[in-house]
């Protein structure tokens, strides 16, 4: 079945132009121009300009997915079997739009909608509470890793650090994603001051920082047993976490990690090694044992001191590697595929 990404471009006029997507076996991405705030705060007035600016690209899709809240008025003029709303965060905590605009938008959106895809069991009940939707009306989809980012044959021994990390850097503890206020950073100062023999690797862009965090980034940012990589394109985060002997989640229990489904663990799975979590995400704590929950700094550099005593060795290493294969995007596409059958 032909699948079409639209990629949405604001302008005051350029959308009466925008050319018919011819359809493709497969995926495809189109760009298309929307009407300027179309998506935004005017969009009450101006989704019936968003739905036929859509409708001239695609005049009968099957199906329309809609992946922000403030799409909601695509809906209007668009004539189709299927309309779906996939949430992939609780938007009420980040994006920039206040949690009363987000409510109005997804309960107008859920009245329009065959069904709601959720990442994690946490959204599902947070729709169920907020809108009073029909448990049977709500997928759960987590986020998962490709399939081929996994190794044929499972090895218990850590690859080679690729650049920037030093070959030096044994043992390794490794943190992949963007480094934010998002994570305890707190925490991994105090786990790096009290562990002088670790190496650690934050692989990912730093941003918002918060001020209460400063002092802790600077310290481990300035550390010479601390590693920040910068940006690195997805596909390339595996050959990173690969090269862990232990890795880390240190979410804090705020904003949108509560609610989330970390890519971060799915990519680091296939690798099996130990994988430390702090209490921030439900969905970390639905995947015990696979993940350890440590639930104070004090236990976090414990936890680290007994790991590193068996040579990172817990015992699930090949457990993990086997249960990354669940974890697909393909198997995913298969769940949603049985929602159309």
């Amino acid at each position: 079945m032909p699948t079409m990404g639209l990629g949405p471009e604001l302008h005051a006029w350029h959308w009466l132009a925008n050319p018919k997507a011819v359809p493709q076996v497969g995926w495809s991405q189109h760009k298309i121009f929307l009407p300027s705030h179309a998506l935004g705060r005017f969009s009450h007035w101006m989704s019936p300009l968003t739905g036929l600016a859509i409708r001239r690209v695609c005049p009968n899709p099957g199906a329309v997915v809609l992946t922000f809240p403030n799409q909601w008025g695509i809906l209007s003029g668009l004539r189709c079997p299927w309309a779906i709303y996939y949430a992939s965060d609780d938007f009420s905590t980040a994006y920039g739009w206040s949690s009363d605009h987000v409510r109005t938008w997804e309960s107008r959106i859920v009245t329009k909608v065959q069904r709601v895809i959720v990442v994690s069991k946490a959204l599902a009940e947070r729709f169920e509470m907020l809108y009073h939707m029909p448990r049977d009306r709500i997928l759960i989809v987590p986020n998962g890793v490709p399939e081929a980012a996994i190794p044929q044959q499972f090895s218990s021994i850590p690859l080679p650090s690729p650049q920037p990390v030093p070959s030096t850097f044994r043992p390794l503890a490794g943190v992949l994603g963007t480094f934010s206020s998002r994570l305890h950073i707190a925490w991994l100062r105090q786990a790096v001051e009290t562990l002088p023999w670790l190496h650690w690797v934050f692989v990912g862009p730093v941003e918002n920082i918060h001020p209460e965090d400063q002092v802790d980034f600077i310290y481990l940012q300035s550390h010479p047993r601390c590693c920040f990589t910068g940006y690195i394109p997805y596909e390339r985060l595996f050959d990173f976490a690969a090269s862990f002997d232990v890795a880390l989640i240190p979410f804090k229990n705020e904003g949108i990690n509560p609610a989330s489904s970390p890519v971060r663990l799915f990519c680091q799975l296939p690798f099996g090694q130990p994988i430390l979590a702090t209490p921030g995400c439900r969905q970390l704590e639905e995947f015990e044992p696979w993940v350890t929950m440590c639930r104070t700094p004090v236990q976090l550099t414990e936890t680290l001191v007994s790991l590193a005593a068996r040579q990172f060795d817990d015992g699930l290493r090949a457990a993990r590697f086997g249960e990354s294969k669940f974890h697909t995007w393909e198997k995913r596409g298969e769940k949603l595929a049985e929602m159309f059958a």
